[in-house]
């Protein structure tokens, strides 16, 4: 293989080889999955808590 002339060049390699070890045959890497839909979640849950609140509180008066 010859060297690259550009640093970019690396990186490409770089980048490439990261891709080729994170998908380990087509498995799911369920804990980085899981991380990332953390937020979303917790979101949701106080935005549920808020509307119930804001609800209770416009129903008794």
């Amino acid at each position: 293989m010859k060297e690259p002339k550009y640093l970019s060049e690396y990186l490409d390699d770089f980048i490439t080889e990261e891709k080729l070890e994170t998908r380990k045959n087509g498995k799911i890497n369920w804990k980085l999955l899981f991380l990332l839909l953390l937020p979303f979640g917790t979101a949701i849950l106080i935005g549920l808590i808020l509307f119930k609140k804001l609800k209770d509180k416009n129903s008794k008066t």
